[in-house]
């Protein structure tokens, strides 16, 4: 009985927050465009799956991606550094390429891009650009660094790289570095850098543990750049 509760307010917990979307959607369609629903059944199907597979994923990641991410960061300190340097580099661009979110946004990009870039080359720039910035941040954890000696040149670079890069290409990348901090990439890594950062010694988890899901989207959006630059788009 305790579980169906916890079931049944988490469910609830969902619903709440899918509920304003779906209801403002509704809205504009139905009331301001005054445009009926393609099916009335698929819509309503549709919207209990997506409730249903919210509710999954969470509890799921909340039971095993989370916990075991937290507890390979406590255990990567016993490892050589630059073996964790590699490790995270590794894990970083993994988990990139099963966001569901940045394959929708590279078909979409390869299509703007006009045959400049492929929605795969994309995303293994999206992941590699990940990857790096992921691996800065481990970087920062295990060496104690300031945050600010990395994130103010981070950001020089990425003014300096959109000044030369093309506009197109610039928004692309700023938008596939936003589809990466999806349902998988930040449960993961955000467990990983954290699970780290209480087991280094004199580091504080919480100055060194946050702030490296924002060094990965830097690293994406000048990943992405940097070839838009190359490719003269």
């Amino acid at each position: 009985m305790e579980f169906v509760m916890f079931a049944l307010k988490e469910l609830k917990g969902v619903v709440v927050s899918v509920l304003p979307l779906v209801l403002i959607l509704l809205f504009l369609k139905l009331v301001v465009f005054r445009s009926p629903l393609e099916s009335n059944k698929q819509f309503i199907f549709g919207l209990i799956f997506t409730i249903i597979g919210l509710f999954l994923f969470l509890q799921g990641a909340q039971m095993s991606l989370i916990p075991l991410a937290d507890s390979a960061g406590s255990e990567l300190v016993r490892l050589n550094r630059p073996l964790i340097i590699v490790i995270a580099f590794v894990i970083g661009f993994a988990a990139t390429l099963v966001e569901p979110a940045l394959t929708s946004v590279a078909h979409e990009a390869e299509n703007i891009a006009v045959g400049a870039v492929t929605a795969k080359g994309i995303m293994l720039l999206t992941a590699f650009g990940f990857a790096c910035g992921m691996t800065v941040g481990i970087i920062k954890i295990i060496y104690n660094i300031n945050f600010l000696y990395i994130l103010v040149p981070a950001l020089i670079l990425l003014a300096v790289l959109g000044i030369f890069c093309n506009q197109t290409f610039a928004a692309i990348a700023f938008d596939c570095a936003g589809a990466t901090t999806g349902p998988v990439n930040i449960p993961v890594n955000m467990a990983i850098a954290l699970g780290l950062a209480r087991t280094v010694e004199g580091v504080d988890p919480l100055t060194a543990g946050f702030g490296i899901i924002g060094l990965t989207v830097l690293g994406v959006a000048a990943s992405i750049m940097t070839i838009g630059i190359f490719r003269g788009m």
